[in-house]
């Protein structure tokens, strides 16, 4: 009798280690501002929200420049590299485009990523690509 509560206990142990953490299942799911969550990881979390019309990147970068955190703002190219990676993790999240990025080249260049080639590269700013919003949030 022991044995077998031991090896029940033991399976349950090592099944539960592989459940997703509570964090991680609300990839893909609404966030407090009607965006999808795409990370969540130590209380912070981050949300999406995909502009619906084209937008010109000196335009994109002047609007949305980073003020705080908690605001919209065009993602950095490590949120860019954190939403990649939630494209690849989870059916629920999935772009076939280039999205511009706040971080500059140079004055006239921008970076962004091409979802479609999966890959990260620059942009002319007097170009009109899609933009895509970021904002953390905790719980």
């Amino acid at each position: 009798m022991k044995k077998n509560l031991c090896i029940i206990l033991g399976i349950l142990l090592v099944g539960s280690s592989f459940a997703k953490s509570p964090e991680t299942s609300v990839i893909g799911k609404k966030g407090p501002q009607n965006g999808t969550i795409f990370f969540a990881e130590n209380g912070i979390y981050k949300e999406y929200m995909l502009l619906e019309e084209d937008i010109l990147g000196k335009t994109a970068v002047e609007k949305y420049s980073l003020k705080k955190a908690s605001e919209w703002h065009l993602p950095s190219r490590e949120e860019l590299a954190l939403l990649h990676k939630a494209c690849q993790e989870s059916e629920k999240i999935s772009f076939d485009m280039w999205v511009w990025s706040c971080n500059l080249f140079n004055r006239n260049i921008a970076y962004g990523f091409d979802f479609s080639l999966e890959e990260e590269n620059c942009r002319f700013l007097e170009s009109y690509q899609k933009c895509i919003l970021v904002r953390d949030f905790t719980k």
